[in-house]
């Protein structure tokens, strides 16, 4: 017997049934999530280790209020909210580096870019990124 054809445990024909169930559904499940990149970290490389992608598009489908929510309370930043548009690839973002004249403000919460750049970095800063990840089941070919 191969692996393919050993006898699944109830476990994982419990797994694999919900599975069919949900594929039945949808065809997949997508979350989008905020992260706080670190200092200096593309919003690219901050969703890649969380193995997921950059989608800065859904950022910018959300209004001011939505933005402050990302930023107070999904993301636990305290900052100062400036009140600048956002005039710069690497927003939104929060200044950390106490040597920069923004340092303790959120940058970029207001506005709204015409391009969204998923590599742009700025050293005194971490970037607010939402990533995407899609989840789907897919059902083994013994399972009927």
């Amino acid at each position: 017997l191969t692996s393919m054809d050993k006898i699944p445990t109830s476990s994982t024909l419990l797994f694999f049934a919900f599975c069919i169930l949900w594929i039945k559904s949808y065809s997949a499940e997508q979350i989008q999530f905020a992260v706080l990149s670190d200092q200096g970290q593309s919003c690219q490389e901050a969703c890649m280790t969380r193995h997921s992608t950059c989608d800065l598009m859904e950022l910018n489908r959300r209004n001011e209020e939505q933005m402050i929510d990302i930023l107070k309370r999904e993301l636990e930043i305290k900052c100062m909210m400036d009140d600048r548009t956002w005039w710069s690839f690497d927003q939104p973002s929060v200044v950390v580096d106490p040597l920069d004249k923004n340092f303790g403000r959120c940058l970029g919460w207001k506005g709204k870019p015409k391009y969204h750049d998923c590599s742009a970095r700025w050293p005194t800063v971490r970037r607010v990124c939402l990533c995407s990840k899609t989840f789907s089941c897919l059902a083994k070919k013994w399972i009927r």
